[in-house]
């Protein structure tokens, strides 16, 4: 077995993923000790040709192609289905990790015997100069998934969703049979939010292990596309409905929970007031596919928001609802 399957999930990321993989192998570990899948999520850019240059050099690295778009969310499920390392870090191929950081991180996690180990990271400019640094965990002891977040995270539910500055220990995420939702924004949040309800041995260090790039390219730079919007809104909301299903959340993180799938149900109109008639369109299409994750959000929606996800009304009638709608939104 690997101590580390790293999974980069790889869409037209060509001018960055060469940044990345060099700081993956400027490691203190032996290369044959640890994995490298990329997933390359139907690039239309040079993506692809960079990933095999490295893969030529360096056996612990494979890739996987899709034939179909699954989104970053789909390509890591992918990346966890063939994972062979005991731990998981699921690294943006836009960004880095630290020099030499390797050895101290796995050592760390498996002396804790953690199912997910948290670090700090430091925010850098598109050319990975850092500047500034974040420093939000210290070195805690170990706990349940939920007392982690109500010390860390207490009302800040929206905030709680960064993937890469944590690492997970695979037969955790297997055996609770922990994925991905398919869905362009929020994929991230719902699935860190799963793990923590379910996690039964959660800890931090104070260490800052991973170097987060600001990139205008990405996905969360595009809200007002309507799957954007629509995946950060319904569906991120219809995946908190569910999660609130469990018994046994602690009552101040169900509150959050509820608060925010509350916004998601309710905050769709400001949005869609920004979009084009195309991207309304796309939007509608989305209320047409969804009906089962509207379902789930209806009962929190207020008057607004019911009239307007009511897929009872042709496309035309609905863009034409929607105009007044939005006029009005602005008009506030």
């Amino acid at each position: 077995m690997k101590k580390i399957s790293f999974i980069l999930p790889c869409f037209n990321v060509g001018r960055y993923i060469a940044g990345c993989l060099d700081s993956i192998y400027a490691q203190d570990m032996p290369e044959d000790e640890y994995e490298v899948i990329c997933v390359n999520d139907c690039s239309t850019d040079d993506t692809r040709d960079v990933i095999l240059s490295y893969a030529a050099g360096h056996p612990n690295l494979s890739l996987i192609d899709h034939t179909v778009n699954l989104t970053a969310g789909g390509a890591r499920n992918t990346g966890m289905n063939a994972a062979k390392g005991e731990y998981i870090w699921f690294v943006d191929p836009d960004d880095a990790i630290k020099e030499n950081c390797l050895q101290e991180l796995y050592a760390t996690a498996r002396e804790k015997d953690v199912d997910v180990m948290f670090f700090n990271y430091d925010d850098a400019d598109v050319n990975l100069q850092v500047v500034k640094e974040d420093r939000t965990y210290p070195d805690s002891a170990v706990c349940s998934g939920q007392e982690f977040v109500a010390t860390y995270f207490e009302n800040k539910f929206a905030s709680f969703g960064i993937i890469w500055r944590e690492v997970y220990k695979t037969a955790f995420l297997r055996e609770k049979g922990l994925q991905y939702p398919v869905m362009r924004k929020a994929q991230d949040v719902v699935f860190l939010w799963k793990v923590m309800l379910c996690a039964e041995r959660v800890c931090s260090v104070s260490k800052a292990y991973y170097t987060y790039r600001s990139n205008p390219y990405s996905v969360t730079k595009h809200e007002t596309l309507a799957k954007v919007a629509f995946s950060d809104r319904v569906l991120r909301g219809s995946e908190i409905v569910k999660m609130l299903e469990k018994k046994d959340i602690l009552p101040a993180i169900a509150d959050d929970m509820g608060r925010n799938m509350r916004w998601c149900a309710n905050s769709s109109m400001e949005m869609i007031s920004q979009m084009s008639m195309e991207e309304r369109e796309r939007f509608y299409d989305e209320i047409v596919l969804h009906r089962d994750a509207l379902a789930d959000l209806r009962p929190y929606m207020n008057r607004k928001h019911r009239i307007l996800f009511n897929t009872s009304l042709g496309k035309r009638w609905w863009l034409v609802k929607a105009g007044l709608m939005c006029r009005l939104e602005r008009k506030k």
